[in-house]
């Protein structure tokens, strides 16, 4: 008995020496909880909820097991794309399509074509292209 009210001392005493400890450490995380509500953290993670149920209600387990299996090669093509001088030539083509009139395209004739084809920045773009075809049509470890 001696031995389990020492106990209960010890751990009555340890008690009052940590309870201020206790204290600080309750309201600094409320602090803390405070703050990531300020900036919305706890809706971010709501909305984030939503894209989880959406993957998984969209997606079976075999999907998911073939993203994992490709996720490396997914975020290199990402981190490519991320690269400043990729970021300006999708933004300007995305802006280029954008400002296009898909309903008032004009039609060349075949000499309107050739003659188009003769200016500069037709010749630019069409040798462009064909290197860029030709990289594509090259095994992987050519390109790098």
């Amino acid at each position: 008995i001696n031995g389990v009210l020492d106990t209960f001392e010890s751990t009555t005493d340890f008690l009052k020496d940590a309870s201020p400890i206790f204290n600080e450490m309750i309201i600094d995380l409320i602090k803390k909880l405070n703050e990531f509500d300020r900036k919305g953290y706890f809706e971010f993670l709501a909305e984030a909820g939503a894209i989880v149920d959406n993957v998984v209600t969209h997606f079976t387990r075999d999907d998911i097991k073939l993203l994992a299996d490709n996720v490396v090669p997914m975020l290199e093509t990402v981190k490519s794309l991320t690269q400043p001088e990729m970021l300006k030539s999708v933004n300007n083509a995305v802006k280029i399509f954008s400002r296009l009139e898909m309903e008032a395209v004009p039609e060349y004739s075949v000499w309107k074509l050739i003659r188009e084809m003769n200016k500069p920045e037709m010749k630019r773009a069409i040798g462009f292209m064909v290197s860029f075809m030709k990289n594509m049509s090259q095994p992987e470890n050519e390109n790098q």
